[in-house]
């Protein structure tokens, strides 16, 4: 009797990857007239964008070639109907990976707008629908926003009620099982959607998921990178009740069901209305991070958080200690109340800073973080504290000095001799 043929494992579509790969295989795919595939949104890079291209290549790198969800589908389609398949083997029906919607608010973004909605076209794996809440802006941004309604981007326009209800206006507004956020003055790096929903679809019992920033600050030039503390299920919550350890709205993607778990966004938060929301989120389901840079956070002056600094640093404050006060286990409180009196500090001595006030307040804020609990932010506390000991013009020629020293070793490094 011949043998049945059996196809190894190897042959066959990897567990999970019709969640990653297989983005909106319900639908046909439309062909360009040399037989191409295209997305149902288009793809696009970043043009005539202010941000720094040497940025913008460090974060976007990847060692291996992208390659569509679309185009991914359709090879696994390819492979699966040239393989040899036992008759006696029973059919499982494709999972069809879950609808990305992304939202976009926007007050006056005129300047960014446009940025904003690119990095969304641009990415390797297109999201399901795109929406933009314009949040009574009086500028142009509902002009630039129409002007791409032809490749679906949607615009939803209201009386200005704040950033929490604007969120939440364009989670009423869309459909996906996912849901991503996007403030006007941010951008999405193009790995963004395909990192994340590849992340949830291996960890189905995590409910949020972030990632890391690349901070960048336009009027200075300094950027940098910051990462999530989420140290388990139990140091999430802690961290949370100190300080936002989940990050910028603009990073996290977060499954619809969960927001129907705990709720919409509270408009009575001005301040810390993500925070709270990543608190109750991380009371009732697992928080997880992807260990890549997922957006470019820009660190604008007209915004609200660089117009009131001090009022900012207060809120926080008052926001953190009424959520120790009712943490459990109270054990826990006496540390959590000095981390966060700590961070208090380090936050006014920032502002202090900033905003060129005496050198002694500076001081005195410093030392209190540092001294208060320096195994938080240990390195930017001492940095801090040394800057307000040594003076500001000693501290800028040392910076200077560095910078000329680090441009003069790449310059040498760029010679032949180093060829």
């Amino acid at each position: 009797m011949p043998r049945r043929f059996v196809p190894s494992s190897a042959s066959r579509t990897p567990p999970g990857e019709e969640v990653r790969d297989a983005h909106r295989s319900a639908l046909p795919l439309p062909r360009t007239p040399q037989g191409d595939l295209h997305c149902p949104i288009e793809h696009r890079t970043v043009q005539g964008s202010p941000v720094p291209v040497r940025l913008w290549r460090m974060a976007t790198q990847s060692p291996r070639r992208l390659v569509s969800c679309e185009r991914r589908h359709h090879l696994h389609g390819l492979l699966a109907a040239i393989s040899p398949v036992n008759s006696d083997t029973p059919h499982r029906p494709e999972r069809v990976p879950p609808r990305v919607s992304a939202i976009i608010t926007a007050y006056n973004g005129g300047p960014f707008i446009r940025d904003a909605i690119e990095s969304i076209l641009a990415q390797t794996c297109s999201v399901d629908e795109v929406v933009v809440i314009d949040d009574g802006s009086t500028d142009d941004t509902a002009a630039i926003v129409e002007g791409y309604a032809e490749k679906g981007v949607r615009l939803v326009r209201q009386q200005n009620r704040g950033l929490p209800e604007a969120r939440n206006r364009g989670i009423q507004e869309t459909t996906g099982e996912l849901i991503a956020f996007l403030d006007c003055d941010d951008i999405w790096l193009p790995e963004k959607t395909e990192l994340q929903m590849g992340f949830l679809a291996d960890h189905p019992d995590i409910g949020l998921a972030t990632g890391l920033t690349s901070w960048w600050e336009p009027q200075t030039g300094r950027r940098g990178l910051w990462k999530p503390n989420l140290p388990g299920s139990n140091g999430t919550r802690r961290q949370l009740v100190v300080h936002n350890a989940v990050g910028n709205a603009s990073t996290v993607m977060i499954r619809r069901r969960v927001l129907e778990d705990v709720g919409l966004f509270d408009p009575n938060q001005i301040w810390a209305e993500d925070w709270e929301m990543w608190r109750r989120v991380a009371e009732r389901w697992k928080v997880g991070s992807v260990d890549r840079p997922l957006i470019i956070y820009r660190s604008t002056s007209n915004s609200l958080t660089q117009q009131k600094r001090w009022s900012r640093v207060d809120a926080y404050y008052q926001f953190a200690t009424s959520g120790i006060a009712q943490f459990r286990p109270a054990y826990w409180r006496p540390v959590l109340f000095l981390q966060a009196w700590s961070l208090r500090e380090f936050g006014r001595a920032g502002c202090a800073l900033v905003e060129g006030m005496p050198r002694w307040k500076y001081l005195w804020h410093s030392t209190m973080a540092l001294v208060s609990y320096p195994f938080q932010l240990a390195n930017e506390k001492a940095k801090y504290f040394a800057r307000a000991v040594v003076g500001e013009w000693i501290f800028s020629g040392y910076r200077n000095a560095r910078d000329l020293c680090r441009k003069a070793i790449r310059r040498d490094r760029r010679s032949p001799q180093f060829r």
